[in-house]
């Protein structure tokens, strides 16, 4: 049990460690993005990104109303709302509810030929400032200054478990065809940070599965370093 409580205790503290360097890391990348920078930005998104990357799983689930709202309003990919639209992804009708990361992504990455940029530095700035705003909202979610769709913001041992191979699954199911960084191709830092953040669950729990299975332990610490 006492090693139960520290696996949940330390994987709390690095969830709310990467939570709060993602507040500051939007805030630098946001700013270079409405201040004309361009090529500033650029290089900022994927460096931000990683914060949140290193714990999607477990910040997947969390919500205000319901689960998952966040991560909608933080992380959604033009193609799933295009699909549930049943429209092009650069239909209008689409474009006007889609926000965060990804929505940005699509204004400093995407060919202009393609639809996706904006208009005007207004509508920059009103999705950056959501983007702050969605994360500064995470960010109390996670420190317990407001609740959540479930209540206070509290990890078990299973979600520890569990991120650790939903990081892995995420690069091996989906972020390996593309479809992640649709327009700016920089699934490589998300592929490193989903495997720090595995890591780092997974170190958390190492010692319980080494008690239950030395053999597996081996097997997964050997393939982690692969």
């Amino acid at each position: 049990q006492a090693a139960e409580d520290k696996a949940i205790t330390n994987y709390t503290g690095y969830v709310k460690d990467q939570v709060g360097q993602l507040v500051d890391a939007t805030k630098d990348f946001t700013d270079a993005y409405t201040s004309g920078d361009t090529e500033k930005a650029k290089a900022l998104y994927p460096l931000a990104r990683q914060h949140y990357e290193r714990i999607e799983p477990t910040a997947e689930s969390f919500g205000i109303k319901e689960a998952g709202d966040l991560d909608g309003s933080l992380d959604a990919r033009v193609q799933d709302l295009s699909v549930d639209a049943g429209k092009k992804p650069n239909d209008p009708e689409v474009l006007a509810d889609w926000t965060g990361w990804h929505r940005i992504e699509a204004d400093l990455f995407a060919k202009k030929s393609e639809g996706f940029e904006f208009k005007s530095d207004a509508d920059r700035k009103k999705v950056a400032d959501k983007l702050n705003k969605d994360t500064k909202t995470l960010y109390d979610l996670v420190y317990g200054k407001v609740d959540g769709a479930s209540g206070k913001f509290e990890l078990k041992l299973s979600d520890v478990a569990t991120g650790a191979s939903a990081l892995l699954e995420e690069v091996a199911l989906s972020k390996i065809g593309g479809e992640e960084e649709t327009f700016s191709h920089t699934d490589l830092f998300d592929f490193h940070a989903n495997v720090e953040g595995a890591e780092v669950a997974y170190g958390n729990v190492e010692k319980l599965v080494e008690a239950e299975d030395p053999e597996l332990a081996k097997k997964i610490t050997t393939n982690l370093d692969a």
